[in-house]
């Protein structure tokens, strides 16, 4: 197995997610980073109360989801964070998000919501996109994250894939994913 890539400076990290994004996709879903006319597909995503039930707070209006995405860009273009949309066809069919990238080696990914009406592999598939982009791409070697206690779905998946439960706090699981894990979970995954 190769060296993965030195962490890019993050200044040039976008313009390497943007070419990453356009040569990359399941055979379900691809990630592209989020464009302003996302804004009321994001808004609806994130109010949908079938969806929003473990999420932080969504926003009231679609001019505060609005102002939430004009800050984003500016760390976006700081390569800070990255925030797509998940697209089977040219359809959205969700959301996630890299974030909390740091120069030891660690990030952050969530913001992870699908709509129910997303083919069947979008789950498993935008989670092997987020991963080969964080760990194959930008060369990170941890994923660190948490999850909310109450979304069993969702902390089964991290478990079966081989996330490491480390901590909790009072509402949230603390979770580690290893590079070695993703190769492991790629390789079951993909065989």
């Amino acid at each position: 197995m190769s060296l993965p890539n030195p962490l890019p400076p993050a200044t040039a990290r976008r313009s390497q997610v943007q070419t990453w994004c356009e040569r990359h996709a399941g055979d379900a879903v691809r990630l592209r980073l989020v464009r302003w006319e996302d804004a009321e597909f994001i808004y609806r995503l994130r109010r949908d109360s079938r969806l929003n039930e473990h999420l932080s707070h969504p926003p009231e209006t679609i001019s505060q989801q609005q102002c939430w995405l004009q800050a984003y860009f500016g760390r976006e273009a700081l390569g800070e964070e990255f925030y797509f949309m998940i697209e089977a066809g040219q359809q959205a069919c969700g959301t996630v998000r890299l974030y909390r990238m740091t120069p030891e080696g660690h990030f952050t990914w969530g913001s992870w919501i699908i709509k129910k009406a997303a083919p069947l592999r979008a789950g498993i598939q935008s989670a092997l996109l987020i991963y080969e982009l964080a760990f194959e791409e930008l060369g990170f070697s941890e994923s660190r994250f948490e999850v909310r206690k109450g979304n069993v779905k969702v902390i089964a998946f991290h478990r079966r894939c081989g996330a490491e439960s480390v901590d909790e706090t009072e509402h949230e699981l603390l979770f580690r994913f290893s590079r070695p894990a993703f190769a492991l979970m790629k390789a079951r995954i993909c065989a």
